[in-house]
């Protein structure tokens, strides 16, 4: 189960892959809000994320994890807190925080902090997700 989806994911691999899910969310002036994470997102890649107020914001929303995008242009720096841990980790590539900066944002192809790209379209709640991908874990 990832950023809340319990369903099997559709993909295509080929130079890039490409999955197709859905995913219920909720928009709130710079919040977005999935089944499984939430995310603050801030335009200013100079943004900190605070361990404190991601922990707050899993509490008030009753989610496992949220991350914090800070995002300038198309290029992001996410970080993601994970209650169960009580842990903050900066992220080099981030498929569910590309979602929530290109639902803030309307940015369809996302630079993750590695240099690569994520590219999200969107129809209703179904993404589609393309990315190089080089080892599954």
């Amino acid at each position: 189960r990832a950023s809340g989806v319990t369903s099997v994911v559709r993909y295509t691999n080929g130079d890039k892959t490409t999955i197709a899910v859905r995913l219920p969310y909720t928009c709130k002036e710079n919040l977005v809000l999935f089944e499984g994470i939430g995310y603050v997102c801030v335009e200013d890649t100079g943004g900190v994320a605070l361990k404190e107020t991601l922990a707050s914001h899993a509490r008030v929303h009753g989610l496992p994890a949220f991350g914090f995008i800070a995002y300038e242009g198309s290029r992001i720096k996410p970080s993601v807190y994970v209650v169960a841990t009580d842990s903050l980790c900066e992220e080099t590539a981030c498929g569910s925080g590309s979602i929530a900066m290109s639902l803030i944002s309307g940015v369809t192809e996302v630079v993750q902090p590695t240099g690569e790209m994520i590219g999200v379209r969107r129809e209703g709640e179904l993404f589609w997700i393309e990315a190089k991908v080089v080892q599954i874990v």
